[in-house]
């Protein structure tokens, strides 16, 4: 029996966030998966920062130094959930 990724929403921190976010991303895998196949609504992630971001494009998540991107699709399936630095 295949175990289900643990939830994004339950993440600690935004590295944290990020690796749930590529076990989902590869637990769902497939050429139709979408937004909808994540256990949580990717739209409303946890932040882990005070300050706000100005420009949120592209953007799902972020903390102190740095945010969370991810590839040119929301399924992430090509390049899946990245940090970097904002």
């Amino acid at each position: 029996m295949i175990e289900e990724p643990r939830d994004p929403m339950t993440a600690i921190d935004l590295f944290d966030l990020c690796e749930r976010l590529n076990e989902w991303a590869e637990h769902i895998d497939s050429d139709e998966n979408d937004a909808t196949d994540y256990p949580c609504d990717v739209t409303s992630l946890p932040t882990f920062g005070d300050d706000d971001i100005e420009d949120t494009t592209d953007v799902w998540s972020w903390d102190a130094t740095q945010k969370l991107v991810s590839g040119p699709q929301i399924s992430v399936t090509m390049d899946g959930w990245k940090i970097v630095d904002r």
